[in-house]
C-alpha cells in the first residue's frame, strides 16, 4: 500500500474556539423571564484535529482530542484563549465538541521554525 503525500492536506479541519456568556434581562430582573447564553467567538482557526484517549468514568465515556493549529509570526493570540473555553469543529462528518484543559506552544514545523499551539481537548461522548 502506497500513501500519496501530495493527496494529504496539513490542516484539513476548521475549528472554533468560544465561550459561553449570561445574558440577563435588560431590567435586571434574575428570577423570572428569560435566562439566555450568547456564544463569543474567540478563534477561528484551520487546525489538525487527533483522537487522544477514551476514558471510562462514572457510566460515561469521555474522550479526548489534541488539536494543533499553526501561528503565523506576527499572530498573537486573544487574551479570552485559556483553559475552560469551547472548542467545536467536524472531523469526517463526527462532531467534536469539548472543553479546553491544557494550552501549550509547539514547534510544528521542526526546522522551518514555524511555531504553533497544541491544546487538549475533553469531549463527551455517550
Amino acid at each position: 500500500m502506497f500513501t500519496d503525500r501530495n493527496a494529504l492536506i496539513e490542516y484539513a479541519y476548521n475549528g472554533t474556539f468560544y465561550r459561553n456568556e449570561d445574558v440577563t434581562n435588560p431590567d435586571g430582573d434574575l428570577i423570572g423571564g428569560d435566562q439566555t447564553q450568547r456564544e463569543v467567538v474567540i478563534l477561528e482557526v484551520d487546525c489538525d484535529i487527533q483522537d487522544s484517549k477514551k476514558v471510562f468514568q462514572s457510566n460515561v465515556i469521555k474522550k479526548e482530542y489534541t488539536v494543533y493549529f499553526p501561528l503565523q509570526r506576527d499572530m498573537t493570540l486573544p487574551e479570552d484563549f485559556k483553559e475552560g473555553i469551547y472548542f467545536r469543529s467536524e472531523m469526517y462528518g463526527k462532531k467534536i465538541s469539548g472543553m479546553v484543559f491544557h494550552i501549550q506552544p509547539t514547534q510544528i514545523g521542526g526546522f522551518n521554525g514555524e511555531r504553533g499551539m497544541e491544546v487538549d481537548i475533553q469531549g463527551t461522548d455517550v
